[in-house]
């Protein structure tokens, strides 16, 4: 059955549920006329994909399947003027966690238990992703990170354990995590290779070293010294390769 949404005023969607195919008859085929099926497949571990597909109106057989890359998070729906259209949802930066958890909050019938579970995997995992990133990146506090993701990960462990929709309860301080943020943090380095040899060998010239590593008492000397072992490992193992 197809659930109804109001958005933007009263332009009106409806929401198929994620395991519903749409048939939508009369679809162009070339300068005929057939039967198109739309539909999404859900992996675990990797989300969904749209799936389409369509009867050859010559042979009366079905076409094969035509299928998306995978999303983590998508539904299918049937616009005002009966297209078949869908929405992609992730938890990538701040607007995308706000949308995503406001849809699974009110859509949250459309998924089934097996989804669901997988949705709130993902959720957690890129939760935990974006706690280290702002770390590494952004030289944010971990500790104060943690105590801001604190709850919101804990949620997400709760959805993946009972399927409860408590996508509500996922909340985030996004102006307190942000203002943890260090301003013109540099956190990379930068090493080019040359050739510089007879044997075409990759000698690392460090030009640039990293805010944290200089946090950490390094120095542009003591990371190209860094960088020319590695290289000397290297290239001492590829010699006993070829020799053994």
């Amino acid at each position: 059955m197809n659930i109804d949404k109001l958005i933007k005023g009263d332009r009106k969607m409806k929401y198929f549920q994620t395991t519903e195919k749409a048939i939508v008859n009369n679809y162009p085929y070339g300068h005929l006329r057939t039967t198109a099926f739309f539909s999404l497949e859900h992996k675990p571990g990797k989300g969904f994909r749209t799936v389409f597909q369509t009867i050859n109106p010559k042979t009366g057989r079905l076409n094969a399947e035509k299928k998306s890359t995978y999303a983590p998070i998508m539904a299918m729906y049937e616009a005002e003027n009966g297209h078949i259209q869908y929405s992609g949802f992730s938890f990538y930066d701040d607007e995308c966690k706000k949308k995503a958890i406001s849809f699974l909050s009110e859509n949250f019938t459309l998924f089934t238990p097996e989804q669901i579970k997988d949705i709130a995997g993902y959720c957690l995992m890129m939760l935990k992703v974006d706690i280290q990133a702002k770390h590494t990146y952004c030289n944010s506090n971990l500790e104060s990170l943690l105590n801001l993701y604190d709850s919101a990960v804990k949620t997400c462990v709760k959805i993946f354990k009972t399927g409860e929709n408590l996508f509500n309860e996922i909340n985030l301080d996004f102006a307190a995590i942000n203002a943890l943020e260090v301003k013109d943090f540099n956190p990379f380095r930068a090493v080019e290779y040359k050739d510089i040899t007879k044997n075409q060998l990759n000698n690392p010239v460090v030009t640039q070293i990293s805010d944290r590593d200089k946090e950490n008492g390094e120095t542009l000397e003591t990371i190209q010294a860094e960088e020319n072992v590695k290289v000397l490992v290297n290239n001492t193992l590829g010699y006993y390769e070829v020799k053994q």
